[in-house]
């Protein structure tokens, strides 16, 4: 019986460990996703805004 209990805290532990290592690279992840959808982001509306910039000025 103890050695059940034993096992089964050995495996908790392990679950535990695997479990977090798993969230903090999905975390990172999602992170990095998050980061390149906001330079994709940024790179377009700063092209928009320099092709509208130049259509103004040759419509002067």
């Amino acid at each position: 019986m103890a050695h059940d209990s034993c096992e089964n805290v050995i495996w908790n532990i392990i679950y535990e460990v695997c479990w977090k290592k798993y969230r903090r690279r999905r975390c990172a992840l999602e992170r990095h996703q998050e980061l390149v959808s906001a330079m994709m982001t940024s790179a377009y509306l700063l092209e928009k805004a320099v092709s509208s910039k130049d259509d103004v000025s040759i419509a002067d």
